[in-house]
């Protein structure tokens, strides 16, 4: 018999007695007095996956005790190792710089005094008029304005005003 009889074959009315269904592909549904449920499905009776099939299968057999060596944790190649260079990678390139840096700002915010000239995070190119360090404020002159504002809005400190106006 060759294939396009065989195709003939599943689509005509034996196809649909295989399955059990009226088209093929698709479940009989109705009552199944195999199971407590009559009108759900037999599982039999559905088409199965090729992933089911595929993760079904029996997992390959562990390779003989001469075959590899086991793989130390700690060492070069081993997980532990990777996780090791990871988290050393981390220490240096991230944390270690990002605590110099809070270091330098609250050391900076622990030295501002009037007449210092500041940059605030909004850009803002003033000279501290009054510092207020109960309120953690600022009162910054710039031009004929004076504005309150935070310490932690400051970004840098420019210098002072008294050595730029000689």
């Amino acid at each position: 018999m060759g294939r396009l009889a065989a195709r003939r074959r599943l689509r005509g009315a034996s196809a649909s007695r295989l399955n059990g269904s009226n088209r093929v592909g698709l479940p009989r549904v109705g009552p199944n007095p195999s199971m407590k449920f009559p009108n759900l499905p037999a599982l039999t009776s559905l088409p199965m996956p090729a992933t089911v099939l595929v993760l079904a299968q029996d997992p390959t057999p562990p390779p003989a005790k001469g075959d590899q060596p086991p793989v130390n944790f700690w060492g070069f190649g081993g997980p532990g190792f990777m996780f090791a260079v990871f988290g050393l990678f981390m220490v240096l390139m991230i944390w270690m710089p990002a605590r110099r840096q809070k270091k330098e700002q609250a050391s900076m915010l622990a030295s501002l005094k009037p007449g210092r000239k500041v940059v605030t995070s909004a850009g803002i190119v003033g000279t501290i008029a009054k510092v207020a360090d109960a309120d953690d404020e600022l009162v910054i002159r710039s031009e004929d304005t004076k504005v309150r504002v935070l310490k932690s809005s400051i970004v840098r400190v420019l210098g002072d005003e008294t050595t730029e106006a000689k």
